[in-house]
């Protein structure tokens, strides 16, 4: 009986830090209109030479947001890739595209690289729609979890197969929750 009451308590415990919720434990505002990155306000949403080598980097330094994206819990992000005559590829996992956000990009190369404070998400598999057969969700309406500290300064598409040329961003939302984008105002992919 006392070996009993000593679980339930741990379990009240976990139950009552977070440990237990689908998230870990940061609750997710339900009143927070997704954030959906205007992509005509980045410098550039495509590499414009093609890569040499496989895993050649494409960032997209991002712009002062008008909004505290550390409030988000969710980013669902699309890219199409294209071989090195420019025509679009199918999505297979010989071609994919990977992602990571990047907190502060003038961090040294190789704090650029590794997940951490200054990358606080890196996915592959990034699709051009929401159609994920496997691997991560950071393409699909569910999106990926993610901590961010302050917003990102950073987006860095990395091609995961020598065949991908170019890599585009079709997609950067922040949100809670699911989302839709194909069902807010104005969204075309």
């Amino acid at each position: 009986m006392k070996k009993f009451a000593v679980l339930i308590a741990f379990v009240s415990v976990l139950a009552f830090a977070g440990c237990l919720s689908t998230g870990g434990g940061k609750a997710e505002p339900a009143n927070l209109e997704p954030f959906v990155v205007d992509l005509s306000t980045l410098p550039m949403v495509r590499n414009a030479a093609p890569f040499t080598q496989n895993y050649g980097d494409f960032m997209i330094l991002l712009p002062e947001f008008p909004v505290d994206l550390t409030k988000y819990t969710r980013v669902t992000i699309r890219a199409k890739c294209f071989d090195r005559n420019g025509r679009e590829m199918e999505f297979s996992y010989s071609n994919n595209a990977m992602v990571s956000l990047i907190i502060d990009p003038t961090r040294p190369d190789a704090e650029l690289r590794r997940e951490g404070p200054n990358v606080p998400l890196k996915e592959f598999n990034v699709t051009p729609d929401a159609s994920m057969r496997e691997g991560t969700d950071v393409s699909t309406s569910r999106g990926v979890r993610t901590r961010l500290s302050k917003n990102p300064g950073a987006i860095l598409l990395q091609n995961a197969g020598v065949d991908v040329g170019y890599i585009e961003l079709v997609l950067l939302a922040f949100h809670n929750g699911d989302f839709e984008p194909e069902l807010q105002a104005g969204f075309e992919l």
